[in-house]
């Protein structure tokens, strides 16, 4: 069965929020880098394995199934974020 990722806007405007947070905030080009490179795996894999992410709350309300996933970077510098 193939299984298609369709990203939110919300979300798209989240990761932009997040990276910016992470680069100017907390003065961590590497670190936004870091965690871009971590998000893009994540949902590159998501299509052959969506099992291994929980489903969303608002899978009740729709007629397909909605998985989620929600990201953090364990280093310190930008623990916060999560």
């Amino acid at each position: 069965m193939t299984f298609h990722v369709r990203t939110q806007p919300r979300a798209h405007r989240d990761v932009d929020d997040i990276l910016r947070w992470i680069a100017h905030k907390q003065q961590s080009q590497r670190g936004a880098s870091r965690w871009l490179a971590a998000y893009e795996a994540a949902v590159s894999a998501l299509p052959a394995s969506p099992e291994s992410y929980s489903i969303a709350p608002e899978d009740e309300f729709i007629n397909r199934e909605i998985r989620q996933f929600l990201r953090r970077v364990a280093d310190a510098s930008i623990a916060d974020c999560s």
